[in-house]
């Protein structure tokens, strides 16, 4: 039982951590879709595509130029929002269907892996990992509430 609080501890203290992110799934933690900036008006074609292993289920998040997301083929992405290049990619030991969130230079992405990843934005390298768990971490036996 001691593992399983320090475990749900420490996710509440990087949740909110993490609620203080600049770019994340429909603009902050309160998920308005309000963006200050200005939006394209017209939309004529196609500018780009990128190719991945998998579906993409994750929404994307936009940070300095940059689209970062998470794909079911176990990677998550950093693409050049311009030109739709790819700058890197991050593996991890399962599928990342995750909207990442973007703070302070670091992008916060969660895998099937039980991990959550903090990467370096602008190069990908894992900064620290921290093992969740997996989504049996959330599950109490009846016994123990």
């Amino acid at each position: 039982m001691k593992a399983r609080e320090l475990a749900v501890g420490t996710l509440l203290c990087l949740t909110s951590q993490i609620s203080q992110a600049q770019s994340m799934f429909r603009a902050g933690p309160a998920h308005t879709g309000y963006y200050s900036g200005s939006a394209p008006r017209q939309f004529h074609e196609v500018k780009w595509k990128f190719p991945t292993g998998a579906r993409v289920v994750s929404s994307p998040v936009w940070s300095e130029g940059t689209i970062y997301f998470g794909g079911d083929d176990g990677n998550i992405y950093a693409v050049e929002a311009k030109s739709g290049r790819q700058l890197w990619k991050r593996a991890t030991a399962g599928p990342a269907p995750c909207t990442p969130a973007v703070s302070g230079g670091i992008v916060y992405a969660l895998s099937y892996d039980g991990h959550l990843y903090a990467l370096d934005a602008h190069t990908g390298s894992v900064q620290w990992k921290f093992a969740t768990g997996g989504v049996d971490i959330f599950m109490f036996d009846q016994r123990e509430v």
